[in-house]
């Protein structure tokens, strides 16, 4: 068996009073060193943690339930909100928490739990200032030379819905969610909308929001469906 050497155990020399010289060791010193070195904490791994998982784990003696309502599926309601005369910004950072869903006591960040907004008469926003004109809009095709620049008006003119669209995504967070909590925004230039029967048959309740002046948050009243004549 190949002997060992004090200059190996540099902290266990001096159990044994060792004044550090290679000198060899026979198998019972070796056991010893060892011994002394698990008694002085040395060589030790930290003992081993389970991760805790919702209804794996036990606490405090309780094996958690199975079923976490902070897990579960989320319940999305639909908003209607009317933007004729809202100012273009307010009105984009008021519709950011009902896509995130801010507005609920199970608001999670990790978590899409927002709900659907139905945006009316979005040609009809309020742009305050000379952003009309001085407002650019940029992006690239990604080719040399390919740099390309709107203005508001012309961007307007070409959609009216898109200068509303692109303030909702600067706002979002930028993360996984956004492209489906975008998904969820449904924007239309004039009165009508397509979304009739959603908001009729929606399981969690259809609402009409209204935005107060100021920084304060939306308000909500049940949508009542328009009467049919036959």
């Amino acid at each position: 068996m190949q002997a060992l050497s004090l200059r190996a155990h540099r902290p266990l020399a001096s159990l044994l009073g060792g004044g550090g010289a290679a000198a060899p060791l026979g198998v019972g010193a070796a056991r010893l060193l060892r011994s002394a070195s698990a008694a002085k904490g040395h060589g030790q791994h930290p003992k081993a943690r389970a991760v805790e998982t919702p209804g794996r784990t036990p606490k405090n003696g309780k094996i958690r339930p199975a079923a976490d309502k902070g897990f579960g599926p989320a319940e999305r309601a639909w908003h209607v909100i009317d933007a004729r005369g809202e100012v273009l910004g307010r009105l984009a950072s008021k519709i950011v928490p009902l896509l995130c869903g801010k507005h609920k006591p199970t608001w999670q960040p990790q978590r899409d739990v927002g709900d659907f907004v139905v945006v009316t008469n979005v040609a009809d926003v309020i742009v305050t200032g000379p952003k009309m004109e001085k407002k650019m809009y940029y992006r690239h095709t990604g080719f040399p030379g390919g740099l390309r620049v709107l203005s508001m008006e012309e961007l307007i003119k070409k959609n009216p819905v898109e200068p509303l669209r692109k303030a909702v995504v600067g706002m979002l967070p930028k993360n996984k969610l956004r492209g489906q909590r975008l998904r969820r925004l449904r924007l239309f230039p004039g009165p009508e909308h397509v979304h009739e029967p959603q908001l009729r048959d929606a399981a969690a309740g259809s609402y009409v929001s209204t935005l107060p002046v100021g920084d304060r948050p939306a308000t909500f009243r049940r949508y009542e469906a328009p009467q049919r004549h036959d």
